[in-house]
C-alpha cells in the first residue's frame, strides 16, 4: 500500500510540475533558503534513520526561476541521499557560486548507484536494481529534479560508485545578489 500511496505522491507532483512549467512563476529566487529549509525539514527523519545532514550555503545565492519548484529539487535530492543512507552516515549539502553558475551539491556515503545505472539514473520510472526493496522509490522523483533543473536553464550530473556513496551536482545560472540579507540559521 505504501508503494501505490508514494506513487500516486510522486505522479501528482509531476503533473504538478508540469503545471507549473506550463505557467511558471518566475521570481528570483534565493537558493541558500531553499536549501536551508529543505534541510530543517528533513533534519528530523534524518534523525530517526541516525543520518547526520550537514549544510554550508554560501550567502547571496539566487536565480531567476520558480521557487516551488526549485524547492522540489533541494527536497527530493536531500531526501534520497538520507533514504540511501545508513546509521551513523552523514548527508553533506553545499551550494555556493562558481563563475556565472550557482552549484548545488548533495553528498552522502551511503549505498552508491553502479555506473549502468548512473546513465539512467534520470529516466522516468527507472528504478536501480540495486536499490529495489526496502528503500524503493518510484522512479519519478529524479526524473522530476532533471525536468525543473533543464527547465531552469541548468544542468545536472551524478557521480558515484558502490558501497562508497553518491554526489548529485546541479548547476544553474547565476542572478546576481540576493535583494535583502538572507537569515542566519542557528
Amino acid at each position: 500500500m505504501r508503494r501505490l500511496d508514494a506513487l500516486v505522491e510522486d505522479l501528482l507532483a509531476d503533473a504538478s510540475a508540469r503545471h507549473a512549467f506550463a505557467d511558471p512563476v518566475i521570481e528570483r529566487v534565493s537558493v541558500g533558503r531553499l536549501v536551508r529549509d529543505s534541510v530543517q525539514v528533513l533534519t528530523p527523519r534524518a534523525a530517526r534513520a541516525g543520518v547526520d545532514i550537514e549544510s554550508a550555503v554560501e550567502s547571496g545565492l539566487v536565480i531567476r526561476g520558480d521557487a516551488r519548484a526549485v524547492g522540489q529539487v533541494m527536497d527530493n535530492l536531500v531526501s534520497n541521499a538520507v533514504k540511501y543512507s545508513d546509521t551513523g552516515d552523514t548527508v553533506v549539502v553545499v551550494a555556493e557560486r562558481e563563475g556565472d553558475d550557482v552549484v548545488v551539491r548533495v553528498a552522502d556515503n551511503g549505498i552508491g548507484i553502479s555506473p549502468e545505472d548512473q546513465e539512467r539514473l534520470f529516466e522516468r520510472f527507472f528504478r536501480s536494481e540495486s536499490v529495489r526493496g526496502e528503500r524503493h522509490g518510484t522512479g519519478l522523483g529524479l526524473h522530476l529534479v532533471r525536468e525543473i533543473v533543464l527547465a531552469h536553464g541548468g544542468t545536472i550530473e551524478v557521480d558515484s560508485d558502490l558501497g562508497e556513496g553518491t554526489q548529485i551536482t546541479v548547476r544553474m545560472p547565476y542572478a546576481g545578489e540576493h535583494p535583502a540579507p538572507e537569515p542566519e540559521t542557528p
